[in-house]
């Protein structure tokens, strides 16, 4: 999809989205990258807050089987917090705890 200047996006297709029509969770946003193609990602305070439950999931293991899940979440909120950033997002103004 690429971002048309009506704000619509437009794929190879011809096919129209318009931003009214995007099925986004309350953690999410829709970004246009460099590209100029519409992408979904979790929002910069959504992945901090993911990355900073995984940390404490962690630390709270009672098992070495038990640390794995949390690391693999803290792994992918890295990298979702690391692409919001990337498509210039601004860091989240509470940091949460």
């Amino acid at each position: 999809m690429f971002a048309q200047p009506d704000g619509s996006f437009k794929c190879k297709e011809s096919h129209t989205l318009y931003p009214s029509a995007l099925n986004l969770g309350p953690d999410q946003m829709w970004v246009v990258t460099a590209q100029g193609s519409l992408a979904r990602i979790s929002t910069p305070a959504s992945a901090l807050r993911r990355m900073v439950e995984a940390d404490r999931e962690h630390t709270e293991a009672v098992s070495d089987y038990a640390e794995i899940p949390p690391l693999l979440d803290l792994r992918a909120a890295a990298f979702d917090f690391v692409a919001a950033m990337a498509l210039g997002l601004p860091y989240p103004t509470e940091v949460p705890r």
